[in-house]
């Protein structure tokens, strides 16, 4: 809850029920592109999302007859490599992990012409590493809904 004085009233205002995450991330093991089930829980998790807000189901909307801030017109696929997979040659992994991730988003149902595929390698680290280190949280793929 947020009090605001305006003039010699007071005003107050009731904050969000919650926040809507628009980017959600899913962890590799090193080398690999292969979706394991924790990713594959992340995926549902999106696509569940995806579908909420394209047909206004959005649970716990705080406030009748508020509407959504944005809807979903592109879904971006980022692919990231850690330093010890770029040093090793495996720099594409990136972009071998985001199409897989693509695709499996388009096999939920997502239509294809949504999803934007990108390989970074490990151009974009989220953990900043020396460029021949492993980082599990650098292994990974980002969505984030524009």
């Amino acid at each position: 809850m947020r009090l605001a004085l305006i003039g010699c009233a007071l005003s107050v205002q009731a904050a969000p029920a919650f926040a809507l995450s628009r980017s959600f991330k899913c962890a590799f093991d090193p080398g690999s592109d292969a979706i394991d089930s924790r990713c594959e829980r992340v995926l549902s998790r999106y696509v569940e999302y995806w579908t909420q807000l394209r047909d206004g189901r959005l649970p716990a909307w705080p406030g009748p007859g508020l509407a959504p801030p944005y809807t979903i017109t592109r879904i971006e696929v980022g692919g990231h490599a850690d330093g010890a997979e770029a040093t090793r040659g495996l720099a594409t992994v990136g972009e071998l992990r985001a199409r897989a991730v693509g695709e499996w988003l388009i096999g939920a149902g997502i239509p294809r012409e949504y999803v934007i595929v990108s390989g970074y390698g490990a151009r974009q680290l989220l953990v900043p590493t020396q460029p021949h280190e492993a980082e599990p949280q650098n292994r990974r793929v980002e969505i984030v809904s524009r």
